[in-house]
């Protein structure tokens, strides 16, 4: 370890001990996100400080990537999709190198700085999570592409978008236990999602059959659920959505139709714009229109051909989409739609079916594969419902290559999520 990594390291330690031992900067506050709610964190925080594994360790983890500073300066500018070569590129107008992943990453480092402050209560991790956010709400321009405006799939945005809003959601919920995330900047999130956001999300929500549109249905789902409450202030307020059809809904209506689409992609009923005879997830946990990706799938491929292909990594993405959807689901869903329980072709959950499809294929074992390993946080918010053996055995594989961040996507469930699968 060199001189820098141990001084960090060292400054760290200090953090840790000064957080615990000071009395805590915010009131009490009760909120449950997507993935987790306050008291869920105050534990992790008590255990910590009481040296249980693995807790104290990956406080500290957490701790270490939060003090990490945002390398995407002036992410509040206008953002637009271009294509060039035929390959569809969302970037900052001024930025065309790195990408949708200064969306991305804005979501993770948020979440990461106000997993922090639960952990320590020291104020200035929710300060700057605050500030990321509120200039992250001074972004426009997702709408264009090549200069016109579109709603359709040629809109890389789009899916940038629907990839960034329920993390963003989910850490702007738990702020509201920080005093210096006022109603001012509740509402400029909510009418930035609203006017920005929201109508590419459902446009895509409502048109594509694949990971696309099972992300945008989440995004909606989650900016219905977010703005439920803005009716209080603003009676006449109203969602738009401007494609396949111009819709005027109200927050709520919104979540509910958004919750529906989510059950009609998966379902076998509902074709969108699949490219498969067949469509929906399958018997056998497969989704058609991931299998076929690749220079050799089929869309009627019963097993993965390969786990270093595109089939294996969509079929991966979907599912994270999905359990992603199913967990705020069950803990803020309508009754009808039970993403978790629902049972489409046979007497297994789909969900867990499209998981097995990947590490227990029914029709192939030597076509069965090991889920990705940095990804394995989508079978640990997964297993909390099913506990099943085959997801624990997959978690316990990863346990010595995962870090703290793991699943992009799905990030900290090596903290949020530690209870799964104990040995």
């Amino acid at each position: 370890m060199n001189i820098y990594k141990k001084l960090i390291f060292v400054f760290v330690q200090i953090l840790i001990i000064i957080a615990f031992t000071l009395p805590a900067h915010a009131d009490t506050f009760n909120a449950e996100g997507f993935l987790t709610t306050t008291s869920e964190l105050d534990d992790i925080r008590l255990r910590a400080l009481n040296n249980e594994p693995p807790h104290s360790d990956n406080v500290r983890d957490v701790l270490v990537e939060a003090e990490k500073a945002w390398p995407y300066p002036n992410h509040g500018v206008s953002y637009t999709t271009t294509t060039v070569n035929g390959a569809k590129l969302c970037h900052r107008e001024n930025d065309s190198v790195n990408r949708e992943r200064v969306l991305h990453s804005a979501a993770q480092l948020i979440y990461g700085k106000v997993l922090a402050f639960y952990f320590t209560r020291e104020g200035i991790y929710a300060k700057e999570a605050r500030d990321l956010i509120k200039e992250l709400t001074q972004s426009d321009g997702f709408k264009y592409v090549n200069g016109v405006v579109t709603y359709n799939g040629a809109n890389q945005c789009s899916l940038a978008l629907s990839w960034l809003v329920p993390l963003l959601i989910e850490s702007a919920i738990l702020l509201e236990g920080y005093p210096g995330w006022t109603d001012w900047h509740k509402n400029e999130l909510q009418y930035w999602l609203a006017v920005e956001v929201y109508p590419l999300t459902a446009a895509i929500s409502r048109t594509r059959k694949n990971n696309w549109g099972n992300a945008a249905s989440f995004a909606s789902w989650s900016i219905g659920h977010y703005l439920n409450n803005i009716q209080d202030t603003d009676p006449d307020f109203r969602l738009e959505e401007f494609y396949p059809q111009r819709l005027s809904l109200l927050p709520r209506s919104a979540k509910y139709q958004h919750g529906e689409m989510q059950l009609k992609r998966i379902g076998n009923e509902w074709a969108g714009d699949s490219q498969c005879a067949d469509f929906g997830v399958q018997s056998h946990g497969g989704i058609p229109d991931e299998l076929r990706r690749g220079p050799d799938g089929e869309c009627t491929d019963l097993f993965l051909r390969s786990n270093n292909n595109a089939q294996y990594s969509y079929q991966q993405k979907t599912i994270s989409n999905l359990v992603y959807h199913a967990e705020a689901l069950k803990r803020h869903g309508h009754p009808r739609h039970k993403l978790y329980e629902l049972e489409l072709n046979s007497d297994v959950e789909t969900l867990l079916q499209a998981i097995h499809f990947v590490v227990q294929n029914p029709h192939s074992s030597d076509h069965s594969y090991d889920w990705e390993f940095w990804q394995i946080g989508t079978l640990r918010v997964a297993n909390r419902t099913f506990n099943n053996s085959v997801l624990c055995d997959q978690i316990r594989k990863s346990r010595t290559r995962e870090n703290i961040i793991g699943n992009s996507y799905l990030p900290y469930t090596k903290i949020t999520h530690w209870e799964v699968c104990r040995d």
